[in-house]
């Protein structure tokens, strides 16, 4: 005579079904505390660069800066950029709007993008001005160093204000 057994059948783990959604979760805020390490690196290293070269006598500010760009990329903007050296002539540059941003998975590319105009102003006088349509800008940095620049501008035109005289150039 032959043995019948009957197999029980186990239930269906579901572990199996919960663990893909639950590496993705980990995944996710792994990535998110990643980008908020490094959005806040970045904030850092730009104050120190403010500070640095204030030592140099040169002033940067911006009335509105911010680090924003989740999930892969970083993305630095600053409304009303400002430039300004301690020097007798009281050197400025204003420019309305600057942007930088690079991928995290490639930080040494960055791009960057002015909003016109750009204003150059001596002892509080303005002496030129810089017009454009498009102005964007890529830097390859390799090590501490920009490895490669390219500038590519549309519609730029410059004016210059010597003795109060507006002229194109």
């Amino acid at each position: 005579m032959t043995d019948v057994r009957t197999e029980i059948k186990r239930p269906v783990s579901r572990l199996r079904l919960y663990l893909a959604p639950a590496l993705l979760l980990v995944l996710a805020i792994l990535l998110s505390i990643g980008w908020l390490f490094v959005s806040r690196q970045v904030e850092a290293r730009l104050d120190a660069m403010i500070s640095e070269e204030a030592t140099k006598g040169r002033f940067w500010s911006c009335d509105n800066r911010r680090v924003a760009g989740y999930p892969f990329r970083i993305e630095i903007e600053c409304i009303n950029a400002r430039i300004k050296d301690s020097s007798p002539s009281q050197n400025e540059v204003r420019l309305s709007r600057l942007g930088a941003v690079a991928q995290v998975y490639d930080p040494s590319l960055i791009i960057i993008e002015a909003l016109a105009p750009l204003i150059l102003l001596s002892k509080e006088q303005q002496i030129a001005s810089v017009e454009w349509n498009s102005l964007r800008s890529s830097v390859h940095i390799s090590g501490a160093q920009p490895d490669r620049l390219s500038i590519s501008g549309e519609g730029v035109s410059v004016k210059t204000h010597l003795n109060g005289q507006p002229s194109n150039v």
